[in-house]
């Protein structure tokens, strides 16, 4: 680490100890209803500090900026709540117990904006809880100096655009992070890995109860026909929206898809995932 810079894992935060209870797990379903989520007055992000080019974009600037922030969130009620969610979910299921890969889409212009630099901060305490080895990155929006900087953090930066249709190797557990990704990237994922290997991922994304009740089921079956069929066996825990910044996290759960449920779905079920979706 360069000299003068902080190492966050030095910095010792007590961290609020709060339970979530686990009836806030969803059973997706035909009984599918709305929950309610607490909404806390919201402070207010600073707007992207966009500048003209990449060559204007200080790297250190960037990794002094993500370090405050992911050192401001560890200390939050919002991450120590994620911390007891992750560690019931993998007590409920434990082949999750050891997870090999965090994978993020999606995570936008991280060296300008501070909403992405929460959600990078997030996903790196998440890591070092888990004690998680390989952390992979993809956005195409990513500048040349954002995948350096990425890189310079110790994590890896998929190349081109795979719209979401990342393969899993079913020899790994998977932790797959897409933050405020459109409902159609979620879609493009479940088709990609569709099938029993879906017990080993626990998927951190947009909420599908939520997305479910956001159009007709015929719009639904255009954009989210995957999300719509999973339903049957993904069991959901919201995460409770109590961060400083409303909008950074807002509508996010935890998404688990069961061995015991997997085990008993139809087999014509896993044969009508569709043609491959255009994006």
């Amino acid at each position: 680490m360069p000299k003068g810079k902080t190492s966050l894992s030095n910095i010792e935060t007590k961290l609020a100890e709060k339970r979530v209870d686990l009836a806030e797990v969803r059973h997706m379903g035909k009984n599918r209803k709305r929950y309610s989520r607490k909404y806390y007055k919201s402070a207010e992000l600073p707007p992207c500090d966009y500048l003209e080019s990449d060559s204007e974009l200080q790297a250190e600037e960037v990794i002094k900026k993500i370090y405050s922030t992911k050192f401001n969130l560890k200390s939050s009620a919002y991450i120590s709540e994620t911390f007891t969610a992750f560690k019931k979910v993998q007590e409920l299921h434990p082949h999750l117990q050891k997870i090999d890969t965090i994978v993020c889409f999606g995570l936008g212009h991280f060296g300008w904006c501070a909403t992405s630099r929460n959600q990078l901060g997030f996903i790196s305490l998440i890591k070092e809880y888990l004690e998680i080895q390989e952390v992979l990155f993809q956005d195409p929006v990513f500048t040349p100096k954002e995948a350096e900087i990425l890189k310079n953090l110790g994590f890896s930066v998929i190349p081109g655009n795979l719209e979401g249709k990342f393969g899993i190797d079913q020899e790994k557990k998977y932790l797959i992070y897409l933050p405020h990704c459109p409902k159609q990237l979620t879609n493009n994922f479940l088709w990609k890995n569709w099938g029993t290997k879906l017990s080993n991922i626990l998927l951190l994304s947009n909420s599908f109860s939520s997305v479910l009740i956001s159009g007709s089921k015929s719009n639904l079956q255009i954009d989210a026909g995957l999300i719509l069929k999973a339903e049957e066996f993904t069991e959901e825990i919201p995460l409770e929206n109590n961060f400083i910044y409303t909008d950074v996290f807002n509508d996010t759960s935890i998404h688990v898809f069961p061995r015991d449920k997997l085990e008993v779905v139809p087999e014509v079920l896993w044969s009508e995932r569709g043609p491959e979706p255009d994006a």
